[in-house]
């Protein structure tokens, strides 16, 4: 990073308040435009077009970019990872409620059962 992000670099060189400033942070934003048709198709094709390349965006996004992200602060010390996007965002919400909707069923479950075989109900 030293490279690109000099810690000899001084913040605000041109002004009376020049201080050392060394980098701790470094973003990175990617922006991707995806082509699903041409003006030869009608309205109806680029509408199914539009449909189908949003799906194997989404589908991309959740199977080959979503595990590489969500586990690439794990594999380093001094680099945390954070990501965002909508498809992202709402998959991470999604699995986060699924997991939570598991544990709930569970403790459902648990506390039913344990009345039961506490109350005598169940032999």
């Amino acid at each position: 990073l030293d490279r690109y992000l000099s810690k000899t670099w001084v913040y605000g060189s041109d002004t009376v308040e020049a201080k050392s400033f060394a980098p701790t942070m470094l973003r990175s934003r990617f922006t991707f435009a995806l082509a699903y048709g041409d003006a030869s198709m009608d309205a109806l094709a680029q509408v199914e077009a539009k449909k189908k390349i949003v799906k194997e965006w989404e589908t991309f996004m959740k199977e080959q970019v979503y595990p590489v992200l969500s586990t690439a602060s794990e594999s380093t010390t001094y680099i945390d990872v954070f990501y965002t996007g909508s498809v992202l965002n709402d998959y991470d919400v999604n699995l986060a409620l699924e997991s939570d909707v598991m544990w709930a069923l569970g403790s459902i479950l648990f506390v039913t059962l344990y009345m039961g075989l506490n109350l005598g109900s169940i032999p």
